[in-house]
């Protein structure tokens, strides 16, 4: 039980370590997808994210904020600058409508790993990529905590969204339900994934021992 306890606080630390990497804004404004060492691979990664974020916001029946169309334009056609600018947008316009948040925002976020991981060393990132994906058993399940270990990984495998060719998940946002909300709705049947009243349980746990 108490490493129960301490696992949850490490998550919840977690979250905002992983989310305060993602707003950082490299200087390799000149990268783009077609630039890309891993282009198609990319591309229709993207393509996939939005088809996704999609579906779960229709699931969810969220409103998706206005920036979402153009984001995912921007993302699509490889234009890091507008794609990053517009992603920042719609965070700050989360921060002030919380009514908007939900599972497509991890999605999205994913989608958005592309351009936080690749442009600062693209063929550093295809290798790192290349070499963990090698390395694990198919129908393994992988956790990937840093930005590399996520978005690398989670960008370059066969499927993500079909756990092809093992599962991906990230162990920072476990502690938030919408990220739970996404994982099941890739994962459901194919694995046991945390339900919402896991992660109440483990919160409270966690608060309780605190």
């Amino acid at each position: 039980m108490k490493t129960t306890i301490r696992l949850a606080g490490l998550v919840i630390l977690g979250i905002g370590l992983v989310i305060g990497g993602c707003g950082k804004q490299h200087s390799a404004s000149s990268w783009s997808l077609d630039k890309s060492g891993a282009s198609a691979q990319l591309k229709r990664f993207v393509s996939a994210q939005e088809t996704q974020a999609r579906a779960l916001a229709k699931q969810d029946g969220t409103k998706l904020p206005v920036e979402f169309d153009a984001y995912y334009k921007a993302a699509e056609t490889g234009d890091w600058q507008e794609a990053t600018n517009l992603f920042q947008q719609m965070r700050k316009r989360l921060d002030g409508d919380s009514g908007l948040l939900g599972s497509w925002w991890s999605a999205t976020l994913d989608a958005y790993g592309v351009f936080v991981a690749f442009p600062p060393g693209d063929k550093y990132a295809i290798a790192f990529g290349n070499d963990i994906i090698q390395s694990i058993p198919a129908g393994s399940i992988y956790f990937g905590g840093a930005d590399p270990g996520r978005f690398v990984v989670t960008a370059l495998m066969e499927s993500h969204a079909d756990g092809k060719p093992f599962f991906m998940l990230s162990q920072n946002p476990l502690a938030d339900a919408t990220y739970l909300h996404y994982l099941r709705a890739m994962y459901g049947g194919k694995i046991h994934t945390p339900t919402d009243e896991d992660l109440q349980k483990s919160l409270q746990d966690y608060m309780t021992d605190a």
